[in-house]
């Protein structure tokens, strides 16, 4: 049954693609990828269930971490040990992508710092701080200075 049902997803996936226009080995790594999270997902949900919270969330992003320092560079190895010649990648974007990833970095730093400190009115006071900061800064970002 479940060759059937595997057989039947990728050709789903398949035809999805090409009605998007996507090109199949990014719709068979996107399917991978979901494939590979839904464990994770679904273990995070029974702990958080049974009140662990903190252990649902460090879960899935222990996972992410392993993800991206394992699961990504182990088969660029591999692939380049194999090929025996250096890869060379197209990184138009890169400065794009590093801001994206050190805004994320910090805004996930913020929430954490601000989250744990809510309890106090220290806390509340920085993040009404930072909160008009963002708005201040907005406006005057609006009026050109």
């Amino acid at each position: 049954l479940s060759p059937v049902c595997l057989g039947s997803l990728r050709r789903a996936a398949s035809i999805n693609a090409e009605y998007m226009g996507i090109p199949d080995i990014v719709m068979g790594l996107t399917v991978i990828a979901a494939g590979t999270s839904i464990p994770d997902l679904l273990s995070s949900i029974v702990v958080a269930r049974a009140g662990r919270g903190d252990m649902a969330v460090s879960s899935s992003i222990g996972s992410n971490i392993f993800d991206i320092l394992v699961g990504l560079p182990l088969p660029w190895l591999v692939f380049a040990i194999n090929l025996e010649r250096p890869i060379v990648v197209n990184a138009d974007a890169i400065g794009t992508s590093l801001l994206v990833l050190i805004t994320m970095l910090v805004s996930v730093i913020l929430t954490n710092f601000f989250i744990t400190n809510l309890s106090s009115d220290e806390g509340k006071l920085g993040l009404g701080r930072m909160l008009m900061a963002g708005s201040s800064e907005t406006a005057t970002d609006d009026t050109g200075s």
